[in-house]
C-alpha cells in the first residue's frame, strides 16, 4: 500500500504539472507547441460558446467541490487521506489538458498588436506571470500543494503537517500571488482572440469568486493573524496598501 500511494502521488504530480505546463504554452500561442488558444475556429460561435461554458462549469464544480472540507471528510472515510491532495492535483491537471485540447476558438480579435517592441513586452510580461505563479507555489511549499509531500509522508509512515502560514517575499506583496500570476498570464498577450477573451473573463470571474470564499476559510483557520495580514497586504495588486508593514502578531 505504501508503494502504491507513493507511485500514485508521483504520477498525479506529473499529470498535474504536465497539464499546467501545457496550459501555459497553449495560452502563449507558441509556434513550437501544436495547439494555440487563438487558432482558427472550427465550429460556429454558438457551438463554441456552449462547449466552452460546459468546460468552465465542470472545471469550476471540480475545483469548488473538491476544495470543501465536507468532500475531504467523505473522501477520507473511503480512501487514505494521503491521496486526497494528489487526486485533486491530477484531476485539475486533466482539466487543464481538456482546456488545451477541447477549448473552441471563436473567430475575430479584440486586439492584435503588431509593434515589435510591444509584442515582445507583452510576451515577456506573460512569462513573468507564469514565473510568479510557480515561484509562489514554492514559497508556501510546492510539494505540499501538489500532493507529493502527503504521499511521501504516508510512504515514510510520518504524520503530515500542513504548510504553515507564510509571509515570504511574494506573499508580502500580495495575499494571492498564485492567482496574480494566472491573471497576468491569461491577459498579457499580443493577440487576444474572442475565444481567448472568453476564457480569460471566465477564469477571472471564477478566481474572484473563489478568493472570496478562500479568504473566509483562511480567516477561520488562522483567525486574527490572517485578519492582520488582510489589513496590511493587498489582495492582488501590489503596493496598493500603505502604512505599518509590521504585523501586530508574534509569529507562531
Amino acid at each position: 500500500m505504501r508503494w502504491l500511494v507513493l507511485c500514485y502521488g508521483l504520477v498525479s504530480y506529473l499529470v498535474g504539472f504536465m497539464g499546467l505546463a501545457s496550459f501555459m504554452l497553449f495560452m502563449g500561442n507558441w509556434s513550437f507547441f501544436p495547439l494555440a488558444i487563438d487558432r482558427p475556429a472550427v465550429v460556429s460561435i454558438e457551438t463554441a460558446i456552449i462547449l466552452n461554458l460546459v468546460l468552465i462549469v465542470l472545471f469550476g464544480v471540480q475545483h469548488t467541490v473538491m476544495a470543501r472540507s465536507r468532500f475531504k471528510s467523505a473522501f477520507g472515510k473511503i480512501f487514505p487521506m494521503a491521496i486526497e491532495r494528489p487526486t485533486y492535483v491530477w484531476i485539475s491537471g486533466a482539466f487543464m489538458l481538456a482546456f488545451v485540447f477541447s477549448w473552441q476558438s471563436i473567430d475575430g480579435y479584440l486586439w492584435q498588436v503588431t509593434n515589435t517592441t510591444l509584442v515582445q513586452s507583452l510576451v515577456a510580461l506573460q512569462l513573468v506571470g507564469w514565473v510568479v505563479l510557480l515561484a509562489a507555489t514554492f514559497e508556501i511549499d510546492h510539494w505540499d500543494l501538489m500532493g507529493v509531500k502527503q504521499a511521501l509522508g504516508f510512504f515514510r509512515q510520518k504524520p503530515f503537517d500542513p504548510a504553515p502560514f507564510s509571509e515570504r517575499f511574494l506573499y508580502r506583496l500580495v495575499r494571492h500571488p498564485i492567482q496574480l500570476g494566472v491573471l497576468i498570464g491569461v491577459w498579457s498577450t499580443p493577440t487576444m482572440g474572442y475565444g481567448h477573451l472568453m476564457l480569460a473573463l471566465c477564469m477571472t470571474a471564477y478566481m474572484f469568486i473563489g478568493l472570496h470564499y478562500e479568504e473566509k476559510s483562511l480567516v477561520k483557520r488562522f483567525g486574527d493573524r490572517y485578519r492582520d495580514y488582510q489589513a496590511r497586504v493587498p489582495k492582488l495588486i501590489p503596493f496598493t496598501k500603505f502604512g505599518n508593514k509590521k504585523s501586530r502578531h508574534t509569529p507562531a
